[in-house]
């Protein structure tokens, strides 16, 4: 597990070239995640996780194990907050890598947004 956890880290910084910030208070640019911030979770509740989780095994093609790193901490004000984590499916094998964008939509739920690295 140390070495997979290692591995993603790893994979994390690979990406971050990529930006995509927005301005007035919101998600700052990939770019700018520094090295060692990422931790292994996440912030989503349990159904929107679940929901994200079913979403990337639709897109990956599979139902392989799924890690989870917060590589951007909540941003905004409450109910209307923003962060980014990165989603690793199937780290022992093929580690196909997810950035999810979750947003909160003001009415006590969130929506997300799956990039593919």
């Amino acid at each position: 597990m140390k070495i997979l956890l290692s591995t993603a880290i790893s994979l994390v910084f690979g990406f971050l070239i990529i930006g995509c910030g927005t301005p007035n208070g919101e998600l700052p640019p990939l770019s700018s995640v520094h090295p060692g911030r990422a931790s292994e979770g996440t912030l989503a509740n349990p159904a929107l996780a679940q929901d994200a989780s079913l979403a990337i095994r639709k897109v990956a093609g599979g139902n392989k194990r799924v890690i989870k790193f917060i590589i951007q901490q909540p941003v905004g004000t409450p109910g209307k907050k923003a962060w980014r984590e990165l989603w690793v499916y199937d780290p022992e094998g093929a580690k196909k890598q997810y950035i999810i964008t979750f947003r909160e939509d003001g009415q006590g739920s969130a929506d997300f947004q799956i990039q593919k690295m």
